[in-house]
């Protein structure tokens, strides 16, 4: 017999029992949603089938209720905060955001007040801790003609422990641009794209938050007018009231 099966099975071996260890760490407690709007966070000692579970609290009290007093209960994940009457927020993992919203401001080019409207924006990324997540996304813009961010961006939470909890974030990225039938006389290019905001993640009971973020929108461009075979840089400045949810 190859000598190198059996360490290869005792690797095998200590790997998933390191495995196992954390997943029993991750999930030791669990989430009880009480029907009164209560929460506890607790071990699951014993359930019979009189209807009574027995748990155990963090402080070490053990306690007896009723099923029909329970909601619901939930295996805690340790890449979760737990906030009052069990809103949660992830601390880590992998995220998916959607936003919409209105823009309003000026464009340099004849510097009058032009409202615009953001009709989506996503974006997916990882969440390295409690306060930092990066990733990317895609948006669709509308002004007098239409862009296309591709961007990146980074918020930072600046107190993740509470169920609300305010941020800052940043996306960078360049603009693709697409002229419509009644642009026929201009083409319009695409530019860069800087928007930094400050904004409000809401806990929920569910996987999702709710995101209120107020931002300033720097958008470049250079719009080409055909009669006059003339290139003009334009920027567009909007301020950004946005809506959305986080997964």
């Amino acid at each position: 017999m190859n000598k190198k099966y059996p360490l290869l099975f005792f690797f095998l071996l200590f790997f998933f029992s390191i495995t196992s260890l954390q997943a029993q760490e991750a999930y030791s407690f669990s989430n009880i949603y009480l029907k009164n709007g209560g929460f506890l966070k607790a071990q699951i000692l014993s359930q019979d089938s009189a209807g009574w579970n027995t748990f155990r609290l963090r402080t070490g009290e053990v306690i007896r209720l009723e099923s029909s007093s329970i909601s619901k209960i939930k295996l805690a994940n340790k890449k979760e905060l737990v906030h009052q009457k069990g809103h949660t927020t992830s601390t880590e993992g992998f995220y998916l955001s959607y936003q919409f919203g209105f823009l309003a401001g000026i464009t340099s080019r004849n510097n009058n007040p032009v409202a615009s409207f953001q009709l989506l924006s996503f974006s997916a990324g990882h969440q390295f801790n409690p306060r930092l997540q990066v990733g990317g996304g895609i948006a669709l813009d509308f002004y007098d003609h239409t862009f296309l961010p591709l961007f990146g961006e980074a918020k930072y939470f600046l107190r993740p422990n509470e169920k609300v909890s305010i941020y800052g974030g940043l996306q960078l990225g360049y603009s693709l641009s697409f002229s419509g039938p009644e642009n026929a006389g201009d083409s319009y290019g695409g530019g860069a794209m800087v928007h930094p905001s400050i904004g409000l993640r809401f806990a929920s009971k569910r996987k999702s938050n709710f995101l209120l973020e107020l931002g300033n929108r720097y958008q470049w461009g250079t719009s080409e007018t055909r009669w006059r075979d003339t290139i003009d840089q334009i920027i567009y400045r909007r301020l950004g009231l946005r809506l959305g949810w986080q997964f």
